[in-house]
């Protein structure tokens, strides 16, 4: 992670961290933020679902589907809140510098900073959904699907996110298997 330039080096100690398992036996670090959580504004949101997605799929086409690899870890935190963004793991003492994954205002931070992004797709007339790091699109034909996700993929890079390919479904399809 610190290679990832997701969390820096600290001295002091602040609170604990825990494993969370994800699918393909993998483990998410989620930091226990109950006491920053307390202090934050956590305003409700509409977070887009499958309900969006079925919205997709009226008309049918082609689908793709795009994944993101550790979304929130792409969101700068102020240098002033890293202290409190802080956990040991054996004996060292580390302390985010970009969202961490616990944050109770972090869904709505990174769907809000999604939709001004996505936005640059609307001009090119790409139908999509997004939940949070799952976004889906939807083209008439399997060439606009091509071209589609040339402009997506190339627009998230621009945005410097991470596209997990491994996850993401890039060769267009009828009924992509979303979330």
């Amino acid at each position: 992670m610190l290679a990832l330039q997701v969390v820096s080096i600290v001295l002091s100690y602040y609170p604990i961290i825990f494993l969370a398992k994800k699918a393909l036996g993998k483990h998410r670090r989620i930091i226990s933020c109950k006491t920053v959580n307390q202090l934050l504004n956590i305003e409700h949101f509409h977070i887009e679902g499958l309900t969006d997605a079925r919205k997709i799929f009226i008309n049918q086409g082609q689908a793709i589907m795009c994944d993101l690899h550790q979304a929130y870890s792409h969101l700068p935190v102020s240098t002033a809140l890293h202290q409190y963004m802080a956990f040991r793991i054996r004996k060292q003492t580390f302390q985010y510098i970009t969202v961490p994954f616990g944050i109770g205002t972090a869904p709505r931070l990174f769907i809000k900073v999604m939709r001004v992004g996505l936005a640059h797709l609307k001009p090119k007339e790409i139908l999509i959904t997004a939940q949070l790091d799952d976004g889906m699109a939807r083209f008439q034909t399997r060439a606009q699907a091509e071209e589609g996700i040339k402009l997506i993929t190339s627009l998230l890079t621009s945005l410097k996110l991470t596209i997990n390919f491994q996850k993401s479904i890039t060769i267009p399809c009828h009924t992509p298997k979303y979330l």
